[in-house]
């Protein structure tokens, strides 16, 4: 979802009104990448050949529907959670395909919560608090494991970054047992880390008071695209913009920018 989302606000395309943003100026001197730089006109270069409708993969990757382990030792890193190291094949229909692949699996009993608190302003629109939290992986990453950056790319090396509320629970349970005031389901879970933990990220908000702290939610997820929080925290902010029915890149309503068109 963070991925195609930084996509169309990039493309200065507007996936609630179904526009591009360059078709209407009321629309364009409000837009707002986020951070994201300039906003690209992909019709520029030509279409792309479409897709047909009855289209269906082929080939033995379309296939792939699954994996096994081959081998495995099992590695306990704490009372909760162990380490599977071994081997893994793909497969199709359960029958192995190609060569067997180094893999490690990290196993839990838990899962994890991303849960924004916010508030909707009369005239700022929805306000959401971030705050720091250690990430003592980045750090890690900057130091430990430089031979593995990417040359072109920059990440946030410090160990304080801004973020929402990442809380941990039982697997099977819920986050609310954590908090006095009702949360708010947004969608569905999804993979921490597919291929690497079993862990799921659930997505949760909580209205509270107006705080001099929070600040605007387009803000927030700039601070998502500048380095901040990570790319759960940027998914949980635009799940509640969809849920407030709020157009980041325009700081607007969806029912506010339907009267610019």
């Amino acid at each position: 979802m963070t991925l195609y989302r930084r996509c169309s606000d990039w493309m200065g395309y507007i996936p609630e009104l179904d526009r591009w943003v360059y078709d209407h100026p009321k629309l364009s001197a409000r837009y707002s990448t986020l951070g994201l730089g300039e906003p690209q006109d992909p019709r520029q270069n030509g279409l792309s050949a479409a897709i047909p409708a009855n289209f269906v993969p082929k080939g033995p990757a379309a296939a792939i529907d699954g994996a096994a382990w081959t081998q495995f030792q099992e590695i306990k890193l704490d009372a909760h959670s162990r380490m599977l190291d071994g081997q893994t094949r793909h497969t199709a229909a359960r029958q192995p395909q190609g060569e067997a692949f180094n893999n490690q699996l990290m196993v839990s009993d838990y899962d994890r919560a991303k849960v924004v608190a916010y508030t909707v302003d009369a005239e700022q629109g929805p306000l959401v608090r971030l705050i720091q939290s250690p990430r003592p992986i980045a750090v890690l990453k900057s130091t430990a494991l430089k031979s593995e950056h990417q040359a072109d790319r920059k990440e946030n090396g410090e160990l304080m970054q801004l973020d929402v509320e990442d809380v941990r629970f039982a697997r099977g349970g819920s986050p609310q047992d954590q908090y006095d005031t009702p949360l708010q389901k947004l969608g569905e879970p999804c993979g921490a880390s597919s291929g690497q933990s079993d862990i799921y990220y659930h997505f949760y908000a909580r209205h509270t008071n107006k705080a001099p702290e929070m600040i605007p939610i387009a803000q927030a997820i700039q601070q998502c695209r500048s380095g901040q929080g990570d790319a759960q925290t940027e998914a949980l902010l635009l799940r509640l913009c969809r849920q407030l029915h709020w157009i980041p890149t325009l700081d607007l309503s969806l029912e506010q920018a339907q009267k610019l068109l």
